[in-house]
C-alpha cells in the first residue's frame, strides 16, 4: 500500500510545478522550491516504503527531521566556500535572503539520502563486488588528501575549485571509519561497495532535477565555472555534474561525523 505522505509529496510536486511556470507572486518566489522538493522526499520516501517495507519517514522520525535541520547547516558550509571560489551566484531570491536561503538548503541532505535509499531497493547494485584492503597508510593518506583539497580553493580557487566537492569525504570519511562511525571505508572493507555507488547516482540524480527545475525557476542560481564553463545542460556545464558523484559522499561523510560528536 503506497503511503499517504507520498500521496501528499505528489501534490506538493505538482503545487510547486503551477508556481514555477505561472508565477504567481509573491508565493512563486518564496514557495515553488520548497514545495517541489519537500514533494519529492516525501514521495520517494514513500516508495521505498512501498518496495522496501521501511523507510525513514515511517520508521525513524526523530532522524528523517533531523536531516532538514541539519541539511542548512552543511549548504552553509558550502556558501562559505563559495565566498572564495565564486563558481555560483543567486538571482531574485526573496528576503530576508538568510531564511529563504536556511529553508532551501534545508532539503538537500534528506533528498539525497531518499534518492539513495530507493536506489538501494534495486538488486541492480547488490551485483557490484569489489573490497578494499584498509591499512593506517592508506587512511593517513585519505585524511591528508582531504586537508589539501579543502586549503587548496582557498589558496587557488581559480584551479583547485572543484576540490570543495571532494575535500569533505576524504577527510572525515576515514575519521569516521577510525572512530567506528558509519563510514564508506568500513563497507568497503567488509566487500559492500552497495553505498558509495547508491550516494553517488542517487545525488547525480538529485542534481538534474535541481538543474532542471532551477532552470525554470523564478529565484534561481548561475554558475559562473573557469575553463569548463561549455556545453551547458540547463545552467550546468556538462562536467559539472560529475562534481554531484562525491557530493554525495562529503554529505555522508559530514553527516556521520557530525551524528558523532553527539553518540554516547
Amino acid at each position: 500500500m503506497f503511503k499517504l505522505h507520498g500521496y501528499i509529496g505528489i501534490i506538493l510536486i505538482i503545487m510547486g510545478e503551477i508556481l514555477m511556470f505561472y508565477r504567481w507572486e509573491p508565493f512563486s518566489t518564496y514557495l515553488f522550491f520548497t514545495f517541489l522538493w519537500v514533494g519529492f522526499i516525501f514521495f520517494v520516501d514513500a516508495l521505498v516504503y512501498h518496495r522496501s517495507g521501511t523507510s525513514r519517514f515511517i520508521n525513524h522520525q526523530k532522524q528523517f527531521w533531523l536531516l532538514f535541520v541539519i541539511s542548512s547547516l552543511f549548504w552553509w558550509f558550502y556558501e562559505l566556500l563559495n565566498i572564495f571560489i565564486d563558481n555560483w551566484r543567486y538571482e531574485n531570491v526573496g528576503q530576508p535572503e538568510w531564511l529563504v536561503f536556511t529553508v532551501a538548503f534545508s532539503t538537500v541532505l534528506p533528498a539525497v539520502f531518499e534518492a539513495s535509499d530507493f536506489l538501494s531497493t534495486f538488486i541492480w547494485f547488490d551485483k557490484i563486488k569489489f573490497k578494499l584492503t584498509v591499512t593506517n597508510k592508506k587512511i593517513s593518506g585519505s585524511i591528508f588528501i582531504g586537508i589539501f583539497a579543502l586549503i587548496l580553493p582557498f589558496v587557488l580557487p581559480k584551479y583547485t575549485f572543484s576540490l570543495v566537492w571532494i575535500s569533505m569525504f576524504f577527510l572525515l570519511d576515514p575519521i569516521n571509519y577510525r572512530n567506528k562511525q558509519p563510514s564508506i571505508i568500513g563497507f568497503l572493507q567488509k566487500g559492500k561497495p552497495k553505498l558509495l555507488f547508491t550516494l553517488m547516482f542517487g545525488t547525480l540524480l538529485c542534481g538534474i532535477l535541481w538543474e532542471f527545475w532551477n532552470y525554470w525557476a523564478p529565484a534561481k542560481w548561475y554558475y559562473f565555472v573557469p575553463f569548463v564553463g561549455f556545453f551547458k545542460i540547463f545552467e550546468m556545464p556538462i562536467l559539472g555534474f560529475l562534481g554531484y558523484l562525491p557530493f554525495g559522499l562529503s554529505l555522508y561523510a559530514m553527516y556521520n561525523f557530525f551524528i558523532s560528536l553527539f553518540r554516547k
